[in-house]
């Protein structure tokens, strides 16, 4: 028997990432029209459904779109909004699906300066700072150094040493688990 929802979720996110090139390529389309073309696919109800491959794929072309300087703030805005929205709504599968993508944003190393400082304009909102931390979760050992570089403060000591304790545990009991 055929899946028609997936097939249907696979053209959308078809349709989608068309859209969006198409766009990007287009010398009139301005930041604002790309941050509202990436908007209205969010909020297509196909998307509502959190581990679906139009989600997935909006939030890599909003990475591809960070390296395009015509785009990068539009690009970054979209991600912010989702960040802010599952922070506000404790949703944990948006939530993972973003962590997964500012993986890719924020490599191991070396992390490209200006896209660390982008990620950490995310500590401005409690709705936001988690997205910070669980861009962390692959290099704990780059956190310290960026907190440094980039935090300006906004991460205390007691906040990262509570997070490396929680992570180290969290980490713990999943192996115990096994």
């Amino acid at each position: 028997m055929i899946d028609c929802s997936a097939r249907m979720k696979r053209t959308l996110a078809d349709v989608a990432e068309h859209e969006l090139e198409i766009a990007v390529k287009d010398s009139a389309t301005t930041p604002d029209i790309l941050l509202s073309l990436l908007s209205r696919w969010y909020s297509d109800p196909a998307c509502s459904e959190r581990t679906n491959l139009l989600l997935t794929t909006l939030l890599n072309e909003a990475a591809a779109l960070l390296a395009n300087p015509r785009f990068r703030e539009a690009a970054w805005q979209f991600y912010h909004d989702v960040a802010l929205e599952a922070g506000r709504q404790n949703d944990e599968d948006l939530q993972a699906q973003l962590t997964i993508a500012l993986f890719e944003i924020i490599p191991e190393s070396p992390a490209i300066p200006a896209d660390v400082k982008l990620l950490f304009t995310l500590l401005d909102s409690p709705d936001s700072r988690w997205a910070v931390f669980a861009a962390y979760e692959q290099s704990p050992e780059s956190f310290r150094r960026d907190i440094q570089l980039y935090g300006c403060n906004r991460i205390t000591d007691e906040e990262y040493e509570n997070w490396l304790t929680q992570r180290t545990s969290c980490n713990k009991s999943a192996c115990e688990d096994d």
